[in-house]
């Protein structure tokens, strides 16, 4: 009886000291998994670390994230009430009723999106061209971008979905580019987007640890050459300004000693020296 109770003792206050502790009760160590990591690199006379992590909300291109939203599309009639010729000659009372700021969320993001893709509509009933289908997913794109900024950073599904459109969105571009680049070009400058498709013929090259080590050392031994060179080069250039100034002096010394001796031309040449090939 007295060994059960000093278990239960036992049990009950491990659980209270391991209180969201995975296994508490049982004493099993809550092990954390870790992404393997090379150590840093010290043998190599540069330094070098992992690259970090880039936010995936810069890697849109985008020059703005603005949707459209302004506070005068509150004012205007919702979406399926925007063509009746009734509403015009309403009360305000009843057109307020039927503004955009009196309709639910989805309305109100449902009236800023047609608004946004008119911009590129080529007739009021696109919904299959090109341009129209970049225009959603920029609109969408700036729109889970808004969310994750304000209200949620940390939500994954969000972020995958934020990249999912991203790359949707890049590939119709691709598209677009290779069939009417003027088109693609207007459309750049309209949505405010900076984005330059891959040329075809290249693919990109496969970052690493290792092969950006060998880049590395081969950038620092042609710095260090480069370096040698010119250090080299202005030793030559010193050795040539003295060289220039011993040469004037002799050559001053020679006159000098020509005209004291006033000595001949014939004299002079004589005295040249002529070198022999033995053969």
């Amino acid at each position: 009886m007295l060994r059960s109770a000093c278990t239960g003792v036992a049990v009950l206050s491990r659980a209270n000291a391991g209180a969201g502790v995975v296994n508490a009760l049982f004493g099993v160590p809550v092990r954390y998994k870790r992404a393997f990591r090379y150590p840093k690199v010290t043998y190599l006379p540069f330094e070098w670390d992992y690259p970090k992590k880039k936010n995936p909300l810069t890697l849109s291109g985008d020059r703005t994230m603005d949707y459209g939203f302004r506070e005068e599309l509150l004012n205007r009639p919702k979406l399926a009430f925007a063509k009746l010729p009734e509403l015009e000659k309403a009360p305000e009372e009843m057109k307020k009723i039927f503004s955009i700021g009196f309709a639910t969320k989805k309305e109100q993001r449902d009236s800023i999106k047609d608004e946004f893709l008119n911009l590129v509509r080529r007739h009021p009933y696109d919904k299959s061209s090109l341009e129209y289908k970049i225009a959603q997913r920029t609109f969408n794109l700036r729109s889970f971008n808004e969310y994750l900024t304000t209200n949620n950073f940390r939500d994954r599904r969000m972020k995958a979905k934020l990249l999912e459109t991203m790359a949707g969105r890049n590939k119709l571009l691709n598209r677009l580019y290779r069939l009417d680049e003027e088109r693609y070009n207007f459309l750049k400058e309209v949505l405010q987007i900076d984005y330059t498709p891959a040329p075809l013929h290249r693919c990109p090259p496969k970052h690493s640890r290792k092969g950006t080590l060998r880049q590395m050392t081969a950038e620092y031994a042609e710095k260090m050459k480069a370096e040698k060179m010119q250090a080299y080069h202005d030793k030559l250039k010193q050795f040539q300004k003295e060289f220039e100034v011993e040469k004037r002096e002799a050559e001053e010394w020679i006159a000098k000693e020509i005209a004291d001796l006033k000595l001949t031309d014939a004299e002079i040449q004589s005295l040249e020296y002529k070198g022999k090939i033995l053969k």
